[in-house]
């Protein structure tokens, strides 16, 4: 969340943006000042646990392990606290850090509402494992159909559709 509205702050300040996030509340202290700092609404809901990831380097490989899951956000969440906060909007930037944060049918029901959804793929291949990081496409091929627009990196592309060519691309239907 605080990347993206970062960006949005620096190159379209005049955009109405609202970050909707949650932690558990004893991350609270280091993740909202900063998210308000931003200067954008901060819509906050305390959530029993925040995901959590370590990293050491071999030579120039970063090495990633993911050492505690965040809960994943639900239809009832979307139905509660969510929809007030984004009733409106036109897009939402959907901030999966695993493939477990925002499950099909959430996004199904945030595209439902009408939203254009933005994802990127980090999201999508990361396994919601605790453990070394794991990466792969093994994705419900549905998730596609909910999105609008997908931000991929070269490793993510081929992990999805097995290349960073248009005709690869092209295949995944976002």
């Amino acid at each position: 969340v605080w990347y993206c509205a970062h960006a949005l702050q620096r190159l379209a300040p005049e955009l109405e943006v609202t970050l909707v996030c949650r932690s558990a509340a004893a991350d609270a202290p280091l993740v909202l000042p900063a998210l308000e700092a931003l200067g954008f609404p901060v819509v906050w809901r305390e959530a029993p646990t925040t995901i959590r990831f370590s990293f050491h380097y071999e030579g120039d490989e970063r090495i990633m392990a993911i050492d505690a899951l965040a809960e994943p956000w639900t239809l009832a969440d979307v139905d509660s606290w969510v929809a007030p906060a984004i009733e409106g909007a036109d897009w939402v930037v959907v901030g999966a850090l695993n493939r477990g944060d925002f499950p099909l049918e959430t996004m199904a029901a945030l595209a439902a509402r009408g939203h254009r959804l933005i994802v990127d793929a980090q999201g999508l291949v990361r396994n919601a494992v605790t453990g070394p990081l794991v990466v792969d496409g093994d994705v419900d091929a549905g998730i596609f159909e909910v999105i609008t627009a997908l931000k991929l990196n070269d490793e993510e592309a081929i992990e999805l559709c097995g290349g960073t060519d248009a005709t690869s691309l092209l295949r995944l239907g976002v």
